[in-house]
């Protein structure tokens, strides 16, 4: 009996329970149906579709930054290439990615950073050529005016720079020297605009990679941008840019190209800055000579022939134990046909096409430009020192040469890009080392180690013709 009471009880709670719950839904519909007909909203519904709403903004926000970024990449991706055309899709030479669009040097801004203004300071007076290259190549970073107000600083850097003349009389005058510009007109008239390809050339030591750097960042064959192409401006000839004129045809670097299509720029230096340099780095050329005794050694000397007999004496061993430096002791037991009976010491080059041999670092000299100046195909000779002092000039007119087109925004190169021995670009430290430049182009001593038997050798054995179409003089008391 108790049994059946307690489930019929149950019975009766669960209905009232659910007639209770029944009821509640109908009080909430009707409630918010009243918020709603007057035009009010729920705190509560607020609250939680508050919740979501705070929630679809936020990740509406980041489909917006990856719809954003996704339309960012795309127009990057499209204005890599060289008009609304896009002909060419192909992939592109390494050398010339940032050559791929019309577009890619930037409209001048202008700024506080002029130094015109500064120009007339004092401190400055003859060297105002040299403060207008160094605000070119930002120097003076965000703004002259800072940079001026330090007294300290400014009177550092006046002290530092040569003025104009010093450097013109060095030069051999105001303007640049670039020989082969009357082959532009045949060059253009042999090769069709849309194959034309600048390559550096030169010697070791002579700022090829500094002419390549400039060109590559200024210079452009239109043509060939608007096909797709790439700008045309190679760090190296076909043939590899060290390597003499005589194997123009004989090597080629990129098999798909024809070497002809190459205008060679090829580098020079005055030849005693320049064996001054090959004593500090001789890359591929071999001659007998100790490095820190007697270097340029053109004629040797007892220096040279104690070396030599002590090398035949204790050979490789004994020359390690007192050169550890690979360069050193290689300079010494390689003799290169040195003997001591020799009047000149010789000289041997290894080019990748092959090796050569010389009487001389003069002789080494004159022959390969030579062969370059005598060559019956198009070519333009610019010198390392125009290129420090004249390189807007110098590239405008190569460029120009080969039919492209130069930046207007002229680029003194923001990578480190090799001036003989210095670093010139880059970093502030390296913008500092531009200065050097500066000054070593006055200050060096070009007969650095050298006997006055080597001094007359070189005035004797340099081409005299060479020399004059460059503008280079023999050093003297007064032009060292």
């Amino acid at each position: 009996m108790a049994v059946r009471l307690n489930s019929q009880i149950a019975k009766v709670v669960l209905m009232v329970a659910l007639l209770l719950v029944s009821l509640q839904g109908f009080v909430w519909h009707r409630l918010l149906q009243s918020h709603h007909d007057q035009g009010h909203e729920h705190p509560m519904l607020a609250g939680a579709r508050g919740l979501s709403s705070r929630r679809e903004t936020i990740i509406g926000s980041q489909e917006d930054v990856r719809e954003n970024n996704n339309n960012q990449q795309q127009q990057q991706s499209r204005n890599r290439l060289p008009d609304e055309r896009r002909l060419h899709r192909r992939r592109q030479p390494s050398i010339e990615k940032q050559k791929l669009s019309l577009n890619i040097h930037p409209p001048k801004v202008a700024t506080a950073r002029t130094v015109s203004p500064y120009l007339k300071h004092p401190l400055f007076e003859g060297k105002e050529r040299l403060l207008t290259i160094l605000h070119e190549a930002h120097f003076f970073n965000d703004s002259a005016a800072e940079f001026f107000q330090d007294d300290a600083r400014v009177e550092a850097l006046a002290k530092q720079l040569p003025s104009w003349e010093t450097v013109t009389n060095r030069l051999g005058g105001e303007s640049p020297v670039i020989e082969g510009l009357e082959t532009c007109e045949t060059y253009q008239k042999l090769v069709p605009p849309i194959d034309r390809f600048l390559g550096v050339a030169g010697l070791f030591a002579t700022g090829t990679n500094l002419l390549a750097s400039l060109l590559v960042a200024n210079c452009q064959n239109d043509e060939r941008i608007r096909a797709g192409l790439g700008a045309g401006v190679r760090w190296q000839v076909n043939w590899g840019k060290h390597s003499p004129a005589r194997y123009r045809m004989e090597n080629k670097i990129d098999q798909k190209l024809k070497n002809e299509i190459f205008l060679p720029v090829v580098s020079i230096r005055h030849p005693y800055s320049w064996m001054q340099s090959l004593c500090r780095q001789r890359y591929s050329t071999h001659w007998f000579h100790n490095a820190k005794e007697h270097c340029p050694n053109l004629v040797p000397n007892d220096i040279d022939r104690k070396w030599f007999k002590f090398v035949q004496k204790y050979g490789k061993r004994g020359v390690k134990s007192l050169y550890n430096d690979p360069w050193l002791s290689d300079n010494l037991l390689d003799t290169a046909n040195f003997t001591l009976d020799s009047e000149v010491v010789p000289v041997r080059v290894r080019y990748k096409s092959g090796t050569l041999y010389h009487d001389s670092l003069p002789d080494m000299y004159n022959s390969w430009y030579h062969e370059y100046l005598d060559a019956d195909f198009p070519r333009l000779v610019v010198r390392l020192e125009d290129l420090v002092f004249h390189a807007k000039e110098v590239v405008t007119k190569v460029c120009t040469c080969m039919g492209g087109s130069v930046r207007d925004d002229f680029n003194y190169i923001t990578e480190t890009a090799k001036v003989g021995d210095e670093h010139i670009h880059g970093k502030q430290e390296d913008r500092t080392n531009m200065i050097k430049t500066f000054t070593k182009w006055h200050a060096e001593n070009r007969t650095k180690n050298m006997t006055s038997e080597d001094v007359a050798y070189a005035k004797e054995s340099l081409d005299a013709d060479l020399l004059k179409m460059f503008q280079y003089s023999h050093p003297s008391k007064e032009n060292p």
